[in-house]
């Protein structure tokens, strides 16, 4: 799988509102962040279930920095144009730190929500002016102006149809 992704302000996510209209989360509801230790449980756990299998966790990564211990050294993929455009998604804050976005979100829900890295850059007070209506309003949390977006178009060399997660991806074969 390869994603590329794209970090806009919230100034365009009216732009990407028929991206997120069909988007359901079967996760519970809990808006209350979770311990440094629920989260080091949750890795442990990661590590242990994908241990030998050839591959890990993805995220979070600081793009910035070369240093690192995996010693596996994997093939350039294919183009994009090559692969079958598997997935199209966004979520609220970057993935990965990196670049201006680099202000820790925290940790979450425990279920992906509320984490990641905010924009550490300045904005205008026009570009921080409340919105007036709700944008991608859901039960984890709607977007703000000011907010960061990140967008995903995930592309699979496997043969498969696009659908609503990630699972559409990955095929048996």
């Amino acid at each position: 799988m390869k994603t590329n992704t794209v970090s806009v302000s919230i100034l365009l996510a009216a732009s990407l509102l028929p991206l997120g209209a069909s988007a359901k989360d079967t996760h519970s509801v809990d808006h209350e962040a979770v311990l440094d230790s629920y989260v080091a449980e949750q890795r442990e756990a990661l590590k242990g279930s994908t241990g030998g299998q050839g591959f890990g966790p993805q995220s979070p990564r600081d793009i910035d920095s070369a240093a690192g211990t995996n010693t596996v050294a994997f093939g350039m993929a294919p183009s994009s144009t090559q692969m079958n455009l598997c997935n199209i998604h966004f979520h609220k804050n970057a993935e990965h730190k990196g670049g201006e976005f680099t202000e820790y979100a925290g940790n979450g829900d425990g279920h992906g929500y509320q984490s990641g890295y905010k924009y550490a850059g300045e904005l205008t007070a026009e570009e921080l002016e409340p919105l007036e209506a709700d944008v991608c309003p859901s039960d984890h949390g709607g977007l703000n102006a000011g907010d960061t977006i990140e967008v995903h178009y995930v592309h699979s060399s496997a043969k498969i149809e696009p659908g609503p997660t990630l699972g559409a991806c990955l095929s048996e074969a």
